[in-house]
């Protein structure tokens, strides 16, 4: 916190997350055995990620706080599953979010306008596979809403 009204987080991370030995792999799609992942990059591990994210709290004159917030995500690529086949890959991508949250001067209730995946990426989460097929399921697209809690 640089200030007191001000939060920053962050973080990086690089892994080298490599199969060493993976023999006699089966391939889910084909049933076809692989005899060897060696060198393969681990499942869901991208070798970077990257997030970073600020907020600053505005304090009004009757009490109450309006803090808007940015998120910024990265990846660099990654797959689903051990065989880096191209249908199991998820392309790098960037995710931005932003919310806008007013808290009202007792704290009773708050009000968040907020957009998810502004980019409005298409970013896949993991992968199911068999008999030839790979069935994908995805982060939502661009989401946008309004959300209001009331402490009682």
């Amino acid at each position: 916190s640089p200030t007191p009204n001000d939060r920053i987080s962050s973080f990086l991370t690089y892994t080298n997350a490599r199969y060493t030995r993976f023999d006699n792999a089966v391939d889910s799609r084909t049933g076809a055995i692989v005899p060897s992942l060696a060198g393969n990059m681990l499942p869901l591990a991208p070798d970077w990620t990257f997030r970073i994210q600020y907020a600053h709290d505005f304090e009004l004159a009757n009490g109450g706080r309006i803090t808007p917030q940015a998120t910024f995500f990265t990846q660099s690529t990654s797959y689903t599953q051990a065989i880096n086949a191209p249908a199991y890959r998820i392309r790098p991508f960037t995710r931005s979010d932003l919310n806008l949250t007013y808290v009202s001067p007792n704290e009773n209730w708050t009000l968040s306008a907020y957009v998810f995946n502004l980019e409005n990426h298409i970013i896949k989460n993991n992968d199911y596979s068999g008999t030839n097929l790979v069935f994908s399921d995805f982060q939502p697209p661009r989401t946008w809403g309004l959300r209001v809690a009331v402490k009682y």
